[in-house]
């Protein structure tokens, strides 16, 4: 494996973690492909209190600052928002 995708899978058992106990989900029943609303029920609200959590944990600008919420559909898509904000 290469950095990014360990990285990627790292990061993806983090995300998985924290959503799991969050929204109350087993964090192993959470996959990429997930749909944040559809699969996992979160609505804006949860959805910038995670990212909120997310931006405080790898140390990125909050989403008023950085990130359009609504780019967020699926899981696989908050990793490449986490990855590309940890580039800069």
């Amino acid at each position: 494996m290469n950095d990014l995708t360990t990285g990627r899978a790292v990061l993806l058992k983090e995300i998985q973690e924290l959503f799991g106990a969050t929204l109350g989900y087993p964090a192993q029943s959470i996959s990429e492909e997930h749909d944040l609303a559809v699969d996992l029920g979160m609505d804006s609200l949860r959805k910038a209190e995670l990212v909120t959590l997310l931006a405080r944990r790898y140390g990125f600008p909050e989403p008023q600052d950085m990130l359009d919420l609504n780019a967020y559909t699926t899981v696989s898509s908050v990793i490449d928002a986490v990855l590309a904000a940890r580039d800069l």
